[in-house]
């Protein structure tokens, strides 16, 4: 079982560790465990409020996921034309 350092977290929902939720509490509760980049905002704008640590792994989640995702299904598309 994973240490969730004293966050707020439904292990049953866990399906990626190393992001920020940018809700809580939701009425949907899986929603809260979604990867948007929203967070990079508030990291641009307020840097003092993450931990360096958690802050890098979850920009490099955010570039493994959403960036190399995008790129391979624009590749695709390219490929499919």
């Amino acid at each position: 079982m994973a240490d969730w350092g004293g966050y707020s977290v439904n292990p049953k929902l866990v399906a990626r560790m190393g992001i920020y939720k940018d809700v809580v509490d939701c009425s949907d509760e899986a929603s809260d465990y979604k990867l948007r980049p929203n967070f990079v905002i508030a990291m641009a704008v307020a840097p003092e409020m993450f931990a360096k640590d958690h802050a890098q792994l979850a920009l490099d989640m955010v570039e493994k996921v959403l960036f190399v995702c995008s790129h391979w299904s624009e590749s695709s598309r390219k490929r499919a034309r």
